[in-house]
């Protein structure tokens, strides 16, 4: 009311409603928010901004979760190239976006393509971050399912037992992300055959 249509302010309260409404999976209420604040947006600070690539990133996330992969990816990859342009490939958030293109193409089946994404993920979280930061471990979890999903257990499970340990530790053995590390380990080392181990696991 007080503010025209495309103020700053306005599309970035949608945005902020578009979040709160994909964790109530209302993903067309959601979507429908994240176009509108993408246009305005864009048509404020420009289609190369920092701004602009949240609200690409976010909208792919979104389609993505609704397993729209084709629609999200061309999304995801322009906010990456805005990133890695606008602030730098060693800037955070342009590493957030690198994991997020990743885990869009390891979620879509393209897990050759996600492999190279994930490594630099878990490299630029470790530069930016350090070792034992929690995105870090969650880089490396992508990193290890996406691996075991290639078939290359062995190569996957170093990934996945640094993930647990890196998690355990930022964020607490009851913590929920902790259970999803400790499910994927015991995923791989059912494909290794060491069941007892995995069982272990699976009851954690």
């Amino acid at each position: 009311r007080t503010l025209e249509a495309g103020h700053p302010l306005v599309a970035s309260s949608m945005s902020n409603l578009a979040s709160l409404r994909h964790d109530q999976s209302r993903f067309a209420e959601a979507e429908e928010l994240l176009r509108r604040s993408q246009a305005d947006t864009e048509a404020t600070y420009g289609p190369d901004h920092p701004n602009t690539a949240r609200v690409l990133n976010n909208l792919a996330v979104i389609l993505k979760n609704q397993a729209r992969y084709t629609e999200a990816e061309p999304l995801q990859r322009r906010a990456l190239s805005v990133w890695d342009s606008s602030l730098g490939s060693g800037n955070v958030e342009t590493v957030r976006g690198v994991a997020n293109l990743a885990m869009l193409l390891s979620t879509s089946g393209h897990h050759w393509d996600a492999d190279a994404l994930f490594r630099r993920a878990v490299a630029g979280f470790e530069a930016a971050l350090g070792p034992q930061h929690a995105e870090t471990g969650i880089a490396l979890m992508g990193l290890a399912e996406n691996l075991r999903k290639c078939g290359r257990y062995s190569e996957a499970e170093p990934f996945s037992r640094r993930s647990v340990a890196i998690l355990e530790r930022t964020l607490g053995p009851e913590h929920p992300t902790v259970g999803v590390a400790l499910n994927n380990l015991g995923k791989l080392l059912v494909k290794l055959e060491r069941f007892d181990d995995a069982d272990l696991l699976y009851r954690r």
